[in-house]
């Protein structure tokens, strides 16, 4: 009989311990912590991270008629088919400068590779508006160039590299100039 009451004593404590872990992984009900959800903010049209960003935070140089002149520089790598995102904040009338250049990087088993053992090398570009409105857009594969567009509206504008090649990664050097 004593056996049996142990057991017993032994089934509640277990049952106690547990309902309390489901307690605290459920978060209960503490009405003295106001909950907080996370956000984050996610470039649309897919893509996930899309690559890592290093670079410079711009910086004001000086004002110019057109608003206050900034420059930045970013290295990007970005995944096979994937892309990445720059967002600069500009005022309407700002004139952005943008000049970008691209390296392959070749993963295994890659079929594209040209002359003299060199990957294509090249990205789409596209650079739109608040309203993800695109205001410049170079659909055809790119390995270096200099664009500029002139802002209609105060905002982030986002200039958006894209990745097309399946099997390659690409990096993209680029610097850019706000009413340079």
């Amino acid at each position: 009989m004593q056996q049996l009451v142990h057991r017993g004593v032994y089934l509640l404590i277990a049952g106690l311990v547990f309902s309390t872990i489901l307690i605290l992984a459920c978060g209960g009900d503490d009405a003295s912590t106001p909950t907080q959800t996370p956000t984050a903010t996610v470039a649309p049209g897919g893509g996930g991270d899309g690559g890592t960003s290093v670079g410079e935070t711009p910086t004001p140089t000086d004002t110019t008629v057109g608003g206050t002149s900034f420059s930045g520089a970013e290295t990007l790598f970005i995944s096979a088919t994937e892309f990445d995102t720059v967002t600069v904040e500009l005022s309407a009338g700002d004139v952005l400068q943008v000049t970008f250049d691209v390296e392959s990087n070749i993963v295994g088993g890659q079929n594209v590779i040209i002359e003299k053992g060199k990957a294509t090398e090249g990205i789409q570009l596209v650079i739109s508006d608040p309203f993800d409105s695109p205001i410049l857009s170079i659909d055809e594969v790119t390995d270096s160039g200099t664009v500029e567009v002139q802002a209609e509206v105060t905002g982030d504008h986002k200039i958006v590299f894209i990745n097309p090649f399946p099997l390659q990664a690409q990096t993209v050097e680029l610097s850019y100039i706000v009413n340079p």
